[in-house]
């Protein structure tokens, strides 16, 4: 995870603990707006992430990178396009653009399906935050 030790971190998330092994990764990627949680309280740690949750933390990344993200797809053809929530709608049409989302079907993104079988939110921020301090080297 990146070392921001000296960093001020903000208003915690009620339900991170500053001394799990992930709260360095949830607190960086919260502080570079990667995640934003459920609200200023709430992150969800042990919630299994949706597609749309990874297509969004992705996206956000790639402009934190300072990647191009300007490919959109269109989802019209996909019957569960207006459910995606609008936090994520331009995440989503990125990350179908760029062919990250896989569809098992063609009429439909299943956003609200897990994306990483049983990952949860900490793990790929921890992951997230390794690939960013080792990318800052």
């Amino acid at each position: 995870s990146p070392n921001i030790e000296n960093e001020i971190w903000g208003y915690p998330f009620k339900d991170v603990d500053v001394n799990a092994y992930y709260a360095t990764a949830v607190y960086w990627a919260r502080m570079n707006g990667i995640v934003a949680g459920y609200s200023d309280e709430l992150f969800g740690p042990n919630d299994t992430i949706t597609r749309e949750q990874m297509a969004a933390i992705l996206y956000r990344y790639a402009q934190y990178k300072g990647c191009d993200t300007t490919a959109k797809a269109d989802l019209s053809k996909f019957a569960d396009a207006a459910q995606v929530g609008s936090y994520a709608v331009e995440a989503i049409r990125w990350a179908n653009a760029e062919g990250l989302l896989i569809t098992r079907k063609v009429s439909a993104l299943y956003i609200h399906m897990p994306h990483c079988g049983s990952a949860d939110m900490k793990s790929i921020l921890t992951i997230g935050g390794s690939i960013a301090s080792a990318s800052a080297l």
